[in-house]
């Protein structure tokens, strides 16, 4: 499913789409997200784009549980990833591309095991993170959860 240019809130009976597997929403002014995530047990794949006036992400998105990728892009305001975010344990793709606000990923960002791909291209406060940032998708397949866990922790230290 595709809602390009949203402009309406997504009704609260949105979150009863229970075999939905994948969510395109491209494009708005809302300021938020609404909290309507809880009952989408079969989404696995989600991509927020374009919402320049997004700050925060919903609780209920953390319950996604059978998420595998989530991409966010453009996302200009998003400052931040909630702890929860470590609950998303079949993630295998983060991209926060263009999220030109983020500052930091959420300690909890090491228990995704499965994590394959973090794609942080274009997060200019991110630019700590130079190593992680000069390679575009930052590909982690193939390597072992340690190999992982250092980069994960110099990551979140700033190294």
């Amino acid at each position: 499913m595709s809602i390009p240019q949203l402009t309406l809130a997504l009704p609260p009976s949105f979150g009863k789409l229970t075999n939905l597997t994948t969510l395109t929403l491209n494009g708005s002014s809302l300021l938020s997200l609404p909290d309507v995530f809880g009952g989408l047990w079969s989404l696995r794949e989600l991509s927020i784009s374009n919402f320049k006036n997004l700050t925060a992400l919903p609780l209920t998105l953390w319950t996604c549980t059978a998420l595998r990728r989530l991409m966010l892009g453009g996302c200009t305001k998003l400052a931040t990833l909630h702890a929860a975010l470590g609950q998303l344990k079949m993630l295998v793709m983060l991209s926060c591309r263009g999220c030109t606000a983020l500052a930091r990923l959420p300690d909890e960002v090491r228990e995704l095991a499965l994590l394959e791909e973090l794609n942080l291209v274009g997060c200019p406060v991110l630019s700590m993170y130079k190593d992680m940032v000069k390679n575009p998708g930052a590909n982690f397949k193939g390597w072992t959860w340690d190999q992982r866990k250092k980069v994960y922790d110099a990551l979140l230290m700033g190294l």
